[in-house]
């Protein structure tokens, strides 16, 4: 194989681990703007049947993760076309941590 051949194929591969850690943050964001708005619409079924200030404040805070969810799946969209997998990974791991931290609030609030 010749050297621009073997440079090409190496392009070619960072090329699509680029895409598929891109691909991933866009699949972690999805998946945390799902559990946020299961988030909100349990809490506000919740402040339909009991009036608490305390539950309109986790409506409210609920209300702003799920726009801040789905602010990053943008971003993320608008990034993935201009940044390579050195921006993409460590917003994975953010993503990560926060779909974690998502997730055990859903099964807090589903309680």
């Amino acid at each position: 194989m010749s050297p621009d051949k073997v440079s090409t194929v190496k392009v070619e591969c960072l090329a699509d681990m680029t895409g598929a850690v891109w691909s991933l943050d866009l699949g972690v964001g999805v998946l945390s703007v799902i559990i946020t708005a299961s988030i909100l619409v349990l809490y506000v079924r919740r402040l339909t049947e009991v009036r608490s200030s305390f539950l309109k404040g986790l409506a409210a805070i609920s209300g702003v993760f799920l726009a801040e969810s789905l602010i990053s799946v943008f971003s993320y969209y608008r990034l993935s076309q201009s940044y390579s997998s050195a921006v993409a990974t460590p917003l994975l791991v953010i993503g990560i941590l926060d779909l974690v931290g998502f997730a055990v609030l859903l099964w807090i609030a589903r309680q």
